[in-house]
């Protein structure tokens, strides 16, 4: 009688029992099998090795062992290569697959090796490091793993892999020695402000910095211009708070400081043009209190973009106090203030050539979607006047809270 080694395990791991050592190896292949999954060369060269040291209990149960024991299926081809490659986005996603037009010119590092636990933990250092909704593609049950392309993630992957007996591409090895050069010598290539010069920033935006030749100044705009400087941190007033902020996002509290307080230390880092986001419940208060803060502005540079309706109570004063402050003024590149509520972002302003640099706000109420992406993908500064910041600002932003 012929007996498939698929069998013989089946008879040990089900009905005779194996050493507690075996027993999860065992079992795992088993019941592999039973799915019709095909053994591999190595799962045979261990099934085969394992089950000589049970042959008694075998022939107990009238099986004897052969040599070169037969399989039910043909055993399995398995691709053992292990490659690191650079693909395009499509390639990444396969031919099938649809995408945004935007995508076309991503590239991803492809990881590839059959399953090893060993290296899954090192490719787990380097998921630790990068935000894996966007920057993270792996199919479950595949053995390729895609990394977003950039200089920190390549060098991270191949010092970790380069001695994993991986087949590298050439032109993956040569972006990692130019990333690591620059990692390694990051004040010859990072933009920076020092000894009252630029270095390292591209000519077309020193160009447009002619203006910053106070040392508060220069540290202020180096979250817009993305450049590093040698300055002390100070913060013994509102404006060198502001200007040494962590991120775009800064909270004042209003029992510390005045609107007027931010509108001075606004005037003294000179961040306009402004947007300013007015809550639809408080509009004419709101907007009063931020027009007669900044009063410096000559009324025909300011512009209000929304109006009360006929029914707001609350804020009936509102049409009228624009009309006579003369605050319906045209929107272009040469307005300092624009006000709009937070649940609407107009047209006019989209249409305009209006570019603010600065958002703020009475409360940090989130605005609609639209409003909340214009204000972060145009100012590297959003004040709050608001005690403290929202519990939504406070999960997805980093906040300063200033007070003395």
């Amino acid at each position: 009688m012929t007996y498939y080694i698929e069998d013989i395990l089946h008879l040990l791991v089900d009905t005779i029992g194996v050493e507690e050592s075996d027993h999860s190896i065992l079992r795992s292949i088993s019941l592999q099998c039973k799915k019709n999954v095909a053994l591999t060369d190595r799962q045979y060269d261990l099934v085969a090795n394992k089950i000589q040291n049970y042959k008694a209990q075998l022939q107990d149960h009238n099986c004897l062992l052969e040599d070169n024991l037969p399989t039910r299926l043909p055993l399995r081809d398995i691709d053992r290569s292990k490659t690191i490659s650079i693909v395009d986005h499509g390639k990444m996603l396969g031919p099938d697959s649809a995408y945004e037009s935007y995508k076309d010119k991503w590239q991803w590092v492809k990881v590839r090796f059959p399953f090893s636990k060993k290296l899954i933990s090192k490719l787990d250092v380097v998921k630790g490091t990068i935000n894996q909704s966007s920057a993270y593609h792996h199919v479950k049950g595949s053995n390729e793993h895609y990394f977003r392309l950039n200089g920190n993630t390549v060098v991270k992957l191949i010092d970790l892999f380069k001695n994993c007996s991986f087949t590298i591409d050439d032109v993956l090895i040569d972006y990692y020695q130019k990333s690591q050069e620059i990692l390694n010598n990051v004040d010859r290539y990072i933009p920076q402000h020092d000894n009252d010069k630029f270095c390292n920033l591209a000519s077309s935006l020193v160009e447009q910095l002619p203006e910053l030749n106070e040392e508060l100044i220069v540290v202020d705009r180096r979250i817009r211009y993305g450049y590093k400087t040698n300055s002390v941190k100070k913060d013994n007033t509102l404006s060198e708070q502001i200007a040494y902020r962590v991120s775009q996002n800064f909270n004042v509290d209003p029992a510390h400081y005045s609107l007027e307080d931010i509108a001075n230390a606004v005037r003294q880092l000179d961040r306009f043009p402004m947007v300013v986001q007015i809550d639809n419940g408080d509009s004419f208060e709101q907007l009063s209190a931020f027009h007669n803060a900044f009063s410096f502005v000559d009324n025909n540079f300011q512009s209000v973009l929304f109006r009360a309706d006929s029914d707001d109570v609350q804020n009936s004063k509102l049409n009228s106090y624009i009309k006579d402050n003369n605050l319906n003024n045209w929107v272009d590149n040469n307005t300092k203030i624009v006000y709009i509520k937070k649940n609407q972002l107009p047209k006019v302003l989209l249409n305009s050539d209006f570019i603010p640099t600065t958002s703020i706000s009475s409360t940090s109420h989130r605005s609609n979607q639209q409003v909340d992406l214009y204000c972060k993908f145009y100012c590297d500064l959003i004040i709050h006047h608001d005690k403290e910041s929202s519990m939504f600002n406070t999960k997805f932003g980093s906040y300063l809270y200033a007070h003395m």
